[in-house]
């Protein structure tokens, strides 16, 4: 159940950004649903990594081999921003032709191609929030990864585009520019919640040996 809750926290706020877009006018959101449509073409190799990090994690951790635990978490960490990384330069490069595949539309495509460039640093943060919640699912950590989901999401991301995008008048920009902030915030606690309690796996194991 909290697995499932992370993923509807994710998706309904992305849909509530969705719902502001439309607040604003119709080329806006056009312009929002190209740009997510193509996101979410990478997040779903992302969503692989994460449950890479998942089935290592939870291999390591099973056999008792906690510093390959880590290292196998940290190579998937390195992976999906590497990954993203390359998907942003893709869309960046190609921010004025990937939407001509959705729209002819002169304005929309170059409200689509501003969104293209927060999708760049929006990709980093979003491929590693879920890769970090596949490798907490391998520690059977579920709970606090699901409390920082709905505060990031809810309490920080939707928040911010309210305000950026429809109180700050930066319009769909705006939006995007909280849901980034929401994600970042969300892929740096969960990175370090997933850090914390790798580190005390391993010091207990240390400190087992020493024991022995």
């Amino acid at each position: 159940m909290p697995s499932g809750l992370q993923y509807i926290f994710e998706v309904s706020a992305f849909a509530a950004a969705a719902v502001m877009m439309g607040w604003l006018n119709a080329e806006t959101l056009a312009a929002h649903q190209i740009a997510i449509s193509l996101a979410s073409v990478s997040y779903m190799a992302a969503t692989g990594f994460g449950a890479a990090a998942n089935v290592r994690v939870s291999n390591q951790l099973g056999a008792k081999n906690v510093t390959d635990m880590h290292l196998a978490a940290r190579t998937n960490f390195i992976m999906t921003v590497v990954f993203m990384a390359f998907c942003g330069l893709v869309f960046y490069l190609g921010r004025f032709y990937l939407p001509t595949f959705y729209s002819d539309e002169a304005t929309v495509i170059a409200l689509a191609a501003d969104l293209l460039i927060v999708a760049v640093f929006f990709q980093l943060f979003d491929g590693l929030q879920v890769t970090a919640l596949g490798a907490l699912r391998g520690l059977s950590e579920t709970r606090i990864p699901t409390l920082i989901t709905l505060f990031t999401y809810w309490g920080v991301g939707l928040p911010a585009s309210y305000l950026l995008g429809i109180k700050g008048n930066f319009g769909g920009m705006g939006i995007w520019y909280g849901l980034a902030i929401g994600l970042t915030v969300a892929s740096v606690l969960l990175y370090w919640r997933f850090e914390n309690r790798a580190k005390k796996l391993i010091s207990h194991h240390s400190q087992e040996h020493v024991v022995i």
